[in-house]
């Protein structure tokens, strides 16, 4: 009956040990991609990223450590603090030039992915809001001191650093 199902069920799961990692992995990367997706539509109406996602997002993050254990948690302390740093240096010299949910999401970022894949993520997201700016600015309809809303560049630089950084990261030093 159904019970006996469902019991065959947990039994597979506690026996497959590799199949439960890989559905816990894709389980945990959807709902990544989701409060991903979700920060940078509000950011981008908004300007503005909300604290619950971003408390979501931290505990995806702190999950990740156990569901991805090939990062080390002194990689992704390291890589929580070293964007954040440079990002509050930036405000230190240039206050207002990231917001503090741009500064949360990418201590949140590194704690996900490690030190080398949270550049990577800053890196595209720079290089992506560089191309959407660089347009205005050469027909000289945007200032370069005008304000747009980095998170959603952010969010897109990390997905793009979950899928694609380890390979970019291969690439680049090779």
């Amino acid at each position: 009956g159904e019970g006996e199902l469902n019991r065959r069920s947990l039994f597979f799961m506690i026996k497959d040990g590799k199949k439960r990692t890989d559905m816990e992995k894709m389980f945990l990367i959807g709902v990544v991609c989701v409060i991903l997706i979700s920060i940078a539509i509000v950011d981008a109406r908004k300007k503005k990223i909300p604290n619950i996602l971003l408390g979501i997002l931290f505990f995806c993050a702190v999950l990740s450590g156990f569901i991805f254990p090939e990062i080390s948690w002194l990689d992704r302390i390291a890589g929580g603090i070293l964007v954040s740093v440079v990002f509050l240096t930036v405000i230190w010299i240039r206050p207002g030039a990231f917001g503090a949910g741009d500064v949360k999401l990418m201590a949140i970022s590194g704690l996900m992915l490690g030190v080398g894949r949270n550049l990577t993520a800053f890196g595209f997201a720079t290089a992506l809001a560089a191309l959407y700016c660089l347009p205005g600015i050469l027909r000289r309809d945007r200032k370069k001191e005008s304000e747009i809303a980095f998170g959603p560049f952010l969010c897109v630089g990390i997905l793009l650093s979950i899928f694609f950084g380890k390979a970019f990261i291969r690439w680049y030093i090779s």
